[in-house]
């Protein structure tokens, strides 16, 4: 898993205002897909955590830190890809 980047594909919840409403309107209001890219900091069974940036242990002054950092459900994951870095 290090040095991997993940493409995950996932949907999830999504607020959508605190507008009056019917039922009927409301109906209309689905969940949010998304595409979410990084380097894999964490992974297990539950969840997938992304960096978007990674400064890695060549750098000067770096220890393999990272920023921008997201968790997402594997339950809500409904494909990830990953590639291998060559660093």
């Amino acid at each position: 898993m290090k040095n991997t980047i993940a493409i995950i594909h996932w949907i999830d919840s999504a607020m959508h205002g605190s507008r009056q409403k019917s039922r009927q309107e409301w109906k209309d209001y689905k969940l949010v897909n998304g595409i979410s890219v990084g380097i894999i900091v964490h992974e297990d069974k539950k969840q997938i955590t992304i960096g978007q940036d990674w400064f890695y242990k060549d750098n000067i002054g770096s220890l393999d830190e990272f920023r921008s950092v997201s968790s997402y459900s594997k339950n809500g994951i409904k494909k990830i890809r990953r590639i291998k870095l060559s660093i």
